[in-house]
């Protein structure tokens, strides 16, 4: 079954770290709206594009490949 790319990566929340110089850290988490849902996920997917050729669902699919053929292979 074929899910559409917001349906797999809308997410209701947007984690946030905060990496400091210093070595400190802060999170925050930020809820989204139905609005910034969209926005954020169109902005991620033209990331994908634009820095590996790929989709955002192509390149996510790429890793999950990955990840699963190396869990494979330290069995």
């Amino acid at each position: 079954m074929s899910r559409g790319l917001g349906d797999v990566y809308k997410r209701q929340t947007l984690e946030l770290c905060l990496c400091k110089g210093d070595g400190a850290e802060e999170s925050w988490s930020y809820p989204l709206n139905a609005a910034e849902q969209d926005v954020l996920l169109r902005k991620m997917d033209a990331f994908c594009q634009q820095q590996t050729g790929m989709s955002l669902c192509e390149y996510a699919q790429q890793l999950r490949e990955e990840q699963a053929q190396t869990s494979e292979m330290q069995m």
